[in-house]
């Protein structure tokens, strides 16, 4: 119906405007905004003196005030063009690592999603250690992902807890020990897999699994350790401060004047004025906003990856798997494949 169709539309531009977790809260925080604001209500205030001076012998009017803004429009022109140029830069860099982060996390499900499939399989025999082995690897894919994001252990062995990755007494042994918490729960993870008595090579297939959820999170580990240099944050934001700020400062001298004939203020042409420049600095620290974002793929934030709900769905699809290990297929009810000999082709005669 019409109805649902208006909703559905309604839906995607409320995705436009919303609020939580964006850059708006973000911009409209920015002490630039305001000082941009405030600069092009007092550049326009002084437009406004210079016309009504304009007819004093001492001023010439307009050619003369063309002639004294326009080296610094150009200058700001040449700015405006570093400034953009630099930011598709700074954008570019981050978006890159953004991007490396994810792929990794991916590799990472893709391991213990490759367990999922051996080791219940290879396993079989022993279906208490099999589901130990999944628990630790996802109580592993927890601890590494709430270390990244900068919780605090404890909270991220009661969710392993809560979500029955670890027991009550494993929990309080990881506590003791002063190491890596993540690599802990890995090695008894290899432990379990050797103590099931299984064939060498398959041992050292699932191994192999692990040790690649390993490597996942130990390349993020080094992604993250190399920061982006201060040099390029810092070169953004100095270059949007300026160009907002002297953009601002010549709002008011560009264009058509602010008086009109009767050499009283315009309101109109002003509100204009002050309302455009607002809303080009609105748009660039919005823009300037968002690589800080993507920049930090680890904030809890829905821009970054949304670790709770990110790793709820991991358990879960681990968890459906299990749940159905137990039941195997009857091989006996299986179709046969006819082969060529069994079933020769029937010719027409």
């Amino acid at each position: 119906t019409c109805g649902d169709k208006c909703c559905r539309h309604a839906k995607s531009m409320r995705n436009v405007f919303f609020w939580y977790d964006t850059a708006f809260p973000k911009v409209f925080k920015s002490p630039e905004l305001y000082l941009a604001i405030l600069l092009s209500v007092i550049s326009v205030a002084v437009r406004a003196s210079f016309e009504d001076d304009a007819v004093a012998p001492t001023w010439e009017g307009g050619p003369r005030l063309e002639a004294t803004v326009a080296p610094l429009s150009e200058t700001l022109s040449l700015l405006h063009w570093a400034m953009v140029f630099y930011m598709g830069f700074y954008n570019s860099v981050v978006f890159r690592k953004w991007d490396a982060n994810w792929a990794l996390t991916q590799a990472a499900l893709g391991r213990i999603n490759d367990l999922n499939v051996l080791v219940p399989s290879y396993m079989s025999e022993t279906p208490k250690l099999a589901a130990d082995v999944l628990r630790f690897v996802n109580a592993f894919h927890h601890l590494q992902y709430f270390d990244t994001h900068g919780l605090p252990v404890e909270y991220a062995l009661q969710v392993c807890i809560t979500r029955r990755l670890l027991t009550i007494k494993e929990a309080a042994d990881l506590r003791s020990q002063s190491c890596s918490k993540g690599l802990r729960v890995l090695v008894w993870t290899s432990q379990t897999v050797l103590s099931s008595g299984i064939n060498p090579m398959l041992t050292s297939q699932i191994n192999d699994r692990i040790l690649g959820l390993r490597s996942s999170f130990a390349a993020i580990w080094s992604h993250n350790d190399q920061m982006l240099p201060f040099a390029y944050p810092h070169a953004m934001k100095f270059f949007i401060l300026l160009v907002i700020l002297w953009k601002s400062s010549l709002s008011g001298f560009q264009g058509s004047g602010v008086l009109n004939d009767d050499s009283r203020i315009d309101w109109v042409r002003t509100v204009l004025i002050v309302s455009s420049n607002s809303l080009w600095a609105f748009a660039i620290l919005m823009l300037r906003e968002v690589p800080h974002i993507i920049a930090d793929p680890w904030s809890s934030s829905k821009n970054g990856v949304n670790s709770e709900y990110y790793l709820d769905f991991s358990v879960a699809y681990t968890s459906k798997l299990v749940k159905h290990n137990a039941a195997r297929r009857d091989a006996s009810a299986a179709l046969s494949v006819p082969t060529a000999a069994a079933a020769p082709m029937q010719r027409d005669a």
